[in-house]
């Protein structure tokens, strides 16, 4: 089992902000960060991160707690499997007593053996210097070659490596007409995938055989792998990028390994698949300018218009780069082609710029009734932007589809609209606030609870009485505690003895109007109250 000791070293490394927004694109809502939560479906955010405090809580279905529990939930994860996974993320040395054997890096071994296979087989070897990648980038990118799954299964057994994870993890498969198991990558140049972090989480792999099912394969989806959240070459990227404040996207591992050559080594490729929201949590690490590098074919330019529609509302700087005739990075670096790709570069088309050309691009603007329809595309993609882009870009449109600029005034008055519907409320609970004020101060200062205690009970909370218990018995992962925890409430330093006086107050008037009150009652009750108003705390 992992030590104790070792668990409460890594809480105190973990960020939660740092690991909620691998997963989740968070948005500043003063102290807190809110999203849509991705444990029901909401249109408007309820899901709560407070940084300060290491929670987060959603308003919506009241799932809530810390970092580990938020992996566990997310991910379908065992607690020990969350903590293994955060440390992974952290690059964290866990600690192991005796009754467990350290945790084996199976991918990691694999792709040392693939990496020996390619520089054994001198046709891949060929294939790749061919391109461009010479022995010192096969080395850096630790490249390698799939053979035979006879070969694969020698090395198995040699390593004594667990062919249960090599199947969950897609490096051995099964055929589902004799479940004979076989090798996935069989064949196929390897590009180990790695975390942000640097583990091989995946691998993707690149046949150069005519008849090929598919020209490139990747890791099947599972806990560590997810084309859809990882970025090629990142791991190797990261300083450069937060260095230069700038991060190019390709479309292939080539392209990425060639511009690194380059000397562009901020370059990254997503995985066979289009840049997705999940890649934004990423992106948002260090805020840098990003450009798309896409291949200048029909397929390159379309997908650099759904990357730039999902940049463009989130005001992200940077543009996109189109290779001319039909061009990809890495031949323009292999042919020496540099200045040119620097120049390309140096100028990239801002992205709601290429988005407005690429929809206008769609219609005949000679055409009346094709202009009607691209201004009404155009209308659509606009609301997307803030008030104030769609202000700015105004001009440029009425000038793109040759109209006059008033016809644009509906679209100005609808992002009036967007903006106040975008616009993040602070959330809190719903229950009585200043209940939740009291909880608060005590939640956050044992000494104010051992002071609240020696002058209410439970029977003064209506709402939250359950959450009071909670907090007298410590357990902090109630689910009002958490929401409270997170509440945008009017917390102040030396402010507990004011409202404590308000909440007696208020319900020992609430008993003073309870009938059938002995007259001693009443005169005891009206007597605390006078000393209230005075500023002396009384028990209940």
């Amino acid at each position: 089992m992992i030590t104790q000791a070792s668990i409460e070293n890594l809480k105190h490394r973990i960020d939660i902000l740092e690991i909620i927004s691998s997963y989740l694109e968070l948005k500043r809502v003063g102290a807190n960060y809110a999203a849509n939560c991705p444990f029901h479906n909401e249109k408007s955010p309820s899901f709560m991160v407070s940084p300060s405090k290491g929670i987060f809580h959603c308003y919506g279905c009241g799932i809530g707690g810390d970092s580990i529990k938020f992996v566990m939930e997310y991910e379908k994860l065992s607690f020990v499997e969350a903590v293994e996974k955060i440390a992974d993320m952290l690059n964290f040395t866990l600690e192991y007593d005796s009754k467990r054997v350290e945790k084996s890096e199976v991918l990691e071994k694999i792709a040392s053996f693939y990496h020996t296979c390619l520089l054994d087989s001198r046709a891949m070897l060929e294939y790749l210097h061919n391109r461009g990648i010479t022995d010192t980038l096969i080395a850096q990118w630790n490249l390698g070659f799939a053979p035979s799954y006879e070969r694969h299964l020698t090395y198995i057994n040699a390593h004594n490596l667990p062919t249960t994870e090599l199947e969950k993890h897609g490096v051995l498969g099964k055929s589902e007409k004799n479940a004979r198991p076989y090798a996935r990558f069989s064949d196929r140049i390897i590009f180990p995938i790695h975390s942000a972090s640097g583990k091989v989480v995946g691998f993707g792999g690149r046949s150069l055989r005519a008849d090929a099912q598919a020209k490139y394969l990747n890791s099947p989806q599972g806990s560590l792998f997810n084309k859809s959240r990882l970025l090629y070459g990142y791991h190797l990227a990261r300083q450069s990028i937060f260095a230069s404040g700038r991060i190019i996207i390709t479309e292939g591992y080539i392209d990425t390994i060639m511009l690194h050559k380059a000397g562009m080594t901020n370059a990254v490729a997503t995985l066979g698949t289009a840049l997705t929201k999940e890649h934004i949590p990423l992106l948002n690490k260090g805020d840098p300018e990003i450009i798309l590098s896409y291949d200048g074919d029909k397929a390159g330019i379309n997908a650099a218009f759904r990357a730039s529609s999902l940049l463009a509302p989130l005001s992200k700087k940077g543009g996109v780069v189109i290779f001319p005739d039909g061009a990809d990075p890495a031949d323009m670096v292999a042919s020496g082609r540099l200045e040119e790709l620097k120049a390309l570069f140096a100028k990239p088309a801002p992205f709601i710029e290429f988005c407005l050309q690429m929809i206008a691009s769609k219609h005949n603007l000679a055409n009346p009734l094709a202009k009607e329809d691209a201004l009404k595309e155009i209308g659509a993609f606009s609301r997307t932007l803030s008030p104030l882009m769609q202000e700015e870009y105004a001009p440029f449109i009425a000038d793109l589809l040759q109209i006059p600029l008033h016809l644009l005034k509906r679209t100005k008055s609808s992002a009036r609209t967007a903006s106040t519907h975008n616009t993040l409320p602070l959330i809190e609970s719903s229950g009585d606030k200043l209940e939740r004020l009291i909880l608060r101060y005590m939640l956050e200062d044992e000494a104010l609870l051992n002071r609240g205690l020696d002058f209410i009970d439970e029977s003064i909370f209506l709402q939250y009485r359950e959450a009071f218990h909670a907090l007298c018995a410590n357990d902090l992962h109630n689910k009002d505690l958490l929401a409270i925890a997170l509440d945008p409430l009017p917390v102040c330093e030396g402010g507990f003895d004011a409202e404590l006086r308000i909440f007696i107050q208020r319900f020992l008037e609430s008993k003073l109007r309870t009938p059938g009150n002995s007259l001693e009652t009443i005169t005891t009750l009206r007597g605390k109250i006078a000393k209230l108003k005075q500023g002396e705390l009384q028990p209940i």
